[in-house]
C-alpha cells in the first residue's frame, strides 16, 4: 500500500475530482483543480505508478483569460495509451464552456484539446466516457444561455 500526494504550486491545496486506472492496472490517474498565483484555478492531472505510488507526470492547464478552470472527469482509452480529462474552462467568464484534453498516458504530454463554448451563456461539463474502440469521447453536463446577470 502506498500514499502519494500532489500539493500543486506553493502548497495551494488542490482538489481532486476524479480518478481512473489504466486497463492493465499499472497506472492510476487523478484529475481536479489547483489554485495558482496567476489564476483562480487550473486543471491539474497527475499520473502515478500503481505499484509504487511514484508520480509519473503532472500537467496543469490554465485556460484563456486565466479564469477558473475545473476538471471534473477522467477516463483512459481501452488500449491504455490515452488519458482523457473533461471539465469546465472559464467558469464565470463570458463564453465559458466544456474543455476536453487528451494526454499520453505514459508521458502526460498533451495530444489534443477541444473546447465547447457558449457565447453569452455558460456550460459545465460533469462527466465523460470513451467509446469501446477508443476513437470517440463523449462529454456531458449542462448549459444555459442568455443574460442571467452581470459579468465582470
Amino acid at each position: 500500500m502506498w500514499l502519494s500526494r500532489y500539493d500543486g504550486p506553493a502548497d495551494t491545496n488542490p482538489l481532486p475530482t476524479a480518478i481512473a486506472a489504466s486497463p492493465d492496472g499499472s497506472a492510476v490517474f487523478v484529475t481536479g483543480w489547483s489554485r495558482h498565483h496567476s489564476a483562480p484555478a487550473d486543471y491539474a492531472t497527475v499520473g502515478y505508478d500503481s505499484a509504487t505510488g511514484r508520480q509519473l507526470w503532472v500537467w496543469r492547464y490554465a485556460g484563456p483569460g486565466k479564469f477558473f478552470d475545473e476538471a471534473a472527469a477522467i477516463a483512459v482509452s481501452p488500449d491504455g495509451r490515452i488519458v482523457f480529462v473533461g471539465g469546465t474552462s472559464g467558469i464565470f467568464a463570458p463564453g465559458g464552456g466544456y474543455l476536453t484534453i487528451a494526454y499520453s498516458a505514459s508521458t502526460g504530454q498533451q495530444l489534443w484539446l477541444r473546447r465547447y463554448d457558449v457565447p453569452g451563456g455558460f456550460a459545465y461539463a460533469k462527466a465523460l466516457v470513451v467509446s469501446p474502440d477508443g476513437r470517440t469521447v463523449f462529454v456531458t453536463g449542462y448549459s444555459g444561455g442568455g443574460n442571467y446577470g452581470p459579468r465582470n
